[in-house]
């Protein structure tokens, strides 16, 4: 088997088991629903849309977890369905604070700890951290120093991204009005791609699956490995994802955005909206 053949039934059994975990969520909503009540009902009761519950329960989404807390709340009446239930259905971890947060920085750097690394794990956790703000730091000043209009922001417009992300801006008179950026710190220098590496890239894409992002939301994963970054520049505009993404290179060393790559759009062969960052910094 080639090396693209293995890469593709990867991503194939990544993406079937994204929709058992939508199959098994829309099943434990239908039972809090319930046969009692109608789906406008219970959506009433929960707070959220009925256009949204009906998604939710034809499988079409992955409520949020802020959305999955109005489902089984003593409100919504969910029929002996926990918030947990769905939690664990949807493959959730509670992320509520930053010590949670970087818990998971840990486990994700714990997952390649394996591949004999030299640097301890409280040393590649520090990295991470000064990676991040390094980064933030230039995507801000690729901003300000184009005259793009922005504001932070920590929450999606009408509730639809409740979970904490890294880095969130309202971007103003241009085609999006929202830029999402995630930080993937990917651990060890290599010549090639990674299983490890590879897994927290499908993980981000299973995330992203979840949000529920409009035509005016792009979101960017902000990686600083090379050849991660080459795999992923294959993909280029082929993507099977209903959005606004790409995938950014941050080079350490030079402290600064090298590259920038959209994986896909919101409407199919239409780039208008496509803000580059990297053709913003004028390198």
């Amino acid at each position: 088997m080639s090396n693209k053949e293995s890469v593709n039934n990867t991503e194939t059994k990544e993406l079937n088991e994204e929709i058992l975990r939508k199959e098994r969520v829309a099943s434990l909503i239908e039972k809090a629903k319930g046969k009692d009540r109608s789906i406008r009902a219970y959506a009433s009761s929960a707070g959220v849309s009925a256009a949204a519950m009906s998604k939710f329960i034809k499988g079409e989404y992955i409520p949020t977890v802020g959305t999955m807390k109005k489902l089984t709340s003593k409100e919504a009446s969910p029929r002996g369905v926990a918030f947990e239930d769905l939690m664990e259905a949807a493959g959730y971890e509670t992320k509520e604070d930053e010590a949670a947060r970087r818990s998971s920085i840990d486990e994700q750097i714990n997952a390649v700890s394996s591949e004999n690394l030299r640097e301890s794990r409280a040393k590649e956790l520090d990295r991470y951290i000064q990676y991040e703000k390094d980064a933030t730091a230039q995507i801000i000043l690729s901003l300000v120093e184009n005259e793009i209009m922005f504001k932070k922001t920590s929450e999606h417009e009408n509730g639809k991204l409740q979970e904490k992300e890294d880095l969130v801006f309202e971007i103003i008179d241009k085609p999006i009005s929202r830029w999402i950026f995630e930080f993937k710190y990917i651990v060890g220098k290599r010549e090639y791609v990674t299983k490890a590496s590879r897994s927290v890239m499908f993980q981000a894409f299973a995330k992203a699956l979840t949000m529920e992002l409009d035509d005016e939301t792009k979101l960017s994963f902000v990686i600083q490995d090379k050849e991660l970054f080459q795999w992923l520049k294959s993909y280029e505009h082929s993507l099977a994802f209903r959005g606004e993404m790409s995938v950014i290179l941050y080079d350490v060393k030079q402290s600064k955005i090298v590259d920038e790559c959209y994986l896909s759009n919101y409407y199919i062969n239409d780039v208008s909206r496509e803000i580059n960052l990297v053709d913003l910094h004028k390198m």
